[in-house]
């Protein structure tokens, strides 16, 4: 994404994510619950709730690991550790002689911490999961129990999944949901097969509000509500976050590559050579703040979109809803105005009285605009082509403007696809912008990274990089100058997506190759706290752009919405 005169510099700001280490508040065996109505797809007013609340009387979050529940004797099964509790919905409580012990309750050699249950209504066959292995049991109406059939590898049994898994939850045609960490397959138990186009996200449409980074333990009771009701539960889930008055900048880079940013240039794309990338940055402010998405150290930064391209990701990372319906960049009824819900931007400004003015976007490609707002000029906008005069400040950025004009010209089609400006002109605005207003949040939105892959111009992309590397030494340099407005605005940079292997770094989406497309979903993030030591890149961790929204709301004042998570742990 570009605008026709690409031979101007293209500034690549890395939008620094924002995962230092704030602490949640978490109440200490007080896990929680969601009912999901399978209907409306959807959770039930008023959750999540308590798993302490009076209709689970006796059950403790601490350690519960997995549940089911058996229609022929209306009982519910809940694990924890390697005990059994047996739970009766009419009285409200456990049944007498329980807990016991897992192998007596289930004639098996393994007494093992169960990781996920699972009970096909049909045969009457119960799946216990227990990491990359499964025991399978049948239940007897006339006697009563379960028959041990036998244990063996996940993907035998399973074909297509590789555990460990969990939760897992069945409705009576079959169907199996199967949960592990952020994503989830579709299992057709009467055909003994997966689904296609599984694994997907948990934080999609089909379970929307449900927790993004996965679940505990999962039911499903086909007796409650008009289409029957899934339990979903979390044995630490949140209670009220703990909020503060930070200022957030957020900048993406758009189509940046985690190979470029980990490990510098492609030999096979530079010639043979190996050149480090980010210098400054890798020298001067990685080690002020935490980076996420490194493979090298076993760390995993996901998109969170069905696409991956650009305009879903913006829909998610600004409103937390996973686009399934916009497949393109385009406009029209395809690609309409997001307008499901309000953005955490919006609600700075409806619920907070955050001043429109302290809410900023400047874009080098204006689409953008259609994904950070429900209502059109909530908050400030300048995008593409467009220039940009501040009431406050009516000269302020007039140079920039005449320049930009001379270089661009000016859109007379409000619906160009590709109405896009050199991130030199964004950056400048921006720059220009946060001098003057100090604002509570402001978007800084880069595209000639991904302008100069789809151009195959690698050449371009390695002078674009160096270009960007100054830039964000110039976005910290300036907060550092800023007094206590710069010791407490939190910098965050990440990318929309990733991008094809090797000879295919020129695409990305949905359409590549297998191995290209997981390629493509990988991303990378920064947050840089000045008053929280930093950490570097972290090892050994699994997050998502889902974690993003919910924590930028935190950090300035807002309490996330149902189902988000923090993409920070408590401490460093």
């Amino acid at each position: 994404m570009i605008c026709s005169c690409h031979f101007l510099r293209c500034f690549v700001l890395v939008y620094a994510l924002l995962l230092c280490t704030w602490s949640v508040a978490r109440a200490g065996d007080s896990g929680q619950y969601v009912v999901y109505n399978a209907k409306l797809k959807h959770p039930e007013n008023g959750y999540p709730k308590a798993i302490a609340h009076g209709v689970w009387k006796g059950i403790s979050a601490k350690e519960l690991s997995a549940s089911f529940y058996l229609p022929d004797t209306q009982k519910l099964y809940f694990f924890q550790k390697n005990k059994v509790l047996r739970y009766s919905r009419n009285s409200s409580s456990i049944d007498k002689s329980y807990p016991r012990a897992l192998n007596v309750e289930f004639a098996t050699s393994k007494n093992q911490r169960v990781d996920a249950a699972l009970y096909e209504y049909k045969s009457r066959r119960l799946f216990l999961f227990f990491g990359k292995s499964y025991c399978e049991f049948n239940y007897k109406p006339s006697d009563k129990k379960f028959n041990f059939i036998k244990c063996q590898d996940i993907q035998v049994g399973f074909k297509g999944i590789r555990g460990p898994i969990q939760a897992a939850t069945s409705y009576p045609d079959g169907k199996a949901y199967l949960f592990q960490g952020t994503q989830y397959y579709r299992y057709d138990l009467h055909k003994k097969r997966l689904d296609k186009k599984f694994p997907r996200p948990i934080d999609e449409f089909s379970w929307s509000g449900v927790w993004p980074s996965g679940v505990n333990a999962a039911l499903y009771m086909p007796h409650e509500l008009a289409e029957g009701a899934n339990y979903f539960f979390k044995n630490r889930g949140l209670t009220k976050a703990r909020l503060w008055q930070k200022n957030v900048i957020f900048i993406t880079l758009d189509g940046l590559r985690y190979e470029e940013f980990f490990n510098g240039t492609d030999p096979i794309l530079h010639n043979g050579k190996h050149q480090k990338l980010f210098k400054i940055f890798w020298e001067k402010y990685a080690q002020e703040g935490v980076i996420y998405g490194d493979p090298r150290l076993n760390a995993v930064m996901k998109i969170n979109n069905a696409t991956g391209v650009s305009h879903p990701a913006y829909v998610n990372l600004f409103s937390g809803y996973y686009e399934t319906y916009c497949q393109k960049n385009s406009f029209g009824d395809e690609c309409p105005r997001f307008n499901r819900t309000t953005t955490f931007i919006e609600r700075l400004v409806n619920e907070l009285g955050v001043p429109r003015e302290k809410v900023a976007t400047f874009s080098s490609w204006k689409r953008v605009e259609d994904a950070i707002e429900k209502n059109k000029g909530t908050t400030i906008f300048n995008g593409g082509k467009d220039i940009f005069v501040d009431p406050y400040y009516p000269l302020a950025h007039d140079k920039i403007n005449r320049e930009q004009v001379a270089v661009c010209g000016i859109s007379d089609d409000p619906d160009e696809v590709y109405n896009e400006r050199p991130d030199i002109f964004t950056f400048r605005h921006s720059m220009t912008y946060l001098k003057n207003h100090k604002p509570k949040f402001l978007y800084i939105h880069l595209a000639e990274t991904d302008a100069l892959a789809h151009q195959d111009d690698y050449g371009g992309l390695i002078k674009e990089i160096a270009w960007c590397d100054g830039a964000i030494d110039e976005v910290i340099q300036t907060l550092n100058g800023m007094g206590d407005y710069g010791k407490n605005t939190v910098l965050i940079i990440t990318t929309d997506h990733g991008r094809g292997r090797q000879q295919a770094w020129k695409e990305h989406g949905k359409h590549l190759s297998e191995k290209n497309w997981k390629n493509v979903q990988k991303v990378w993030a920064y947050i840089r706290d000045p008053q929280v030591p930093g950490q570097g890149p972290v090892k050994h961790q699994d997050y998502s752009h889902a974690y993003l929204r919910p924590t930028m709301e935190a950090l300035m004042g807002l309490q996330p919405r149902l189902g988000a998570e923090f993409i920070l742990k408590e401490g460093p």
